[in-house]
């Protein structure tokens, strides 16, 4: 396992939790890819956009 503030993820861990405390009704997705997401995920992003959205 390697270090997340290292890896390269965009929000970690210790900062989810915090943002759970503070956001009411919090919900993250993590989708496996890039920094493109809505190119390398783009079916993924969609629904979960449209899901927000509605």
């Amino acid at each position: 396992m390697g270090d997340e503030k290292k890896t390269g993820q965009v929000i970690i861990q210790e900062e989810i939790e915090i943002m759970k405390q503070k956001i009411n009704n919090l919900h993250i997705e993590k989708l496996d890819c890039g920094h493109n997401i809505h190119k390398e995920k783009l079916n993924d992003f969609k629904k979960l956009v449209l899901e927000f959205l509605n």
